[in-house]
């Protein structure tokens, strides 16, 4: 290998680690300004029927 194709390398390992950088950067700053576009969730209300609960222990096995 001479030292032309070890620049060739070189270089492209280099691209590569700063393309990722940026895309990480990229991803983070726009990843905040989605989180405040989500809307939250609604509680759910809970209501448990005694009526089947009161059938059911009244049963007996």
């Amino acid at each position: 290998m001479n030292q032309r194709e070890l620049l060739f390398i070189t270089i492209g390992i280099f691209l590569t680690i700063v393309a990722g950088i940026v895309l990480d950067v990229y991803h983070v700053r726009n990843k905040s300004s989605l989180d405040a576009q989500i809307k939250p969730v609604q509680s759910v209300v809970k209501q448990i029927n005694t009526t089947i609960l009161d059938d059911l222990q009244s049963k007996t096995p």
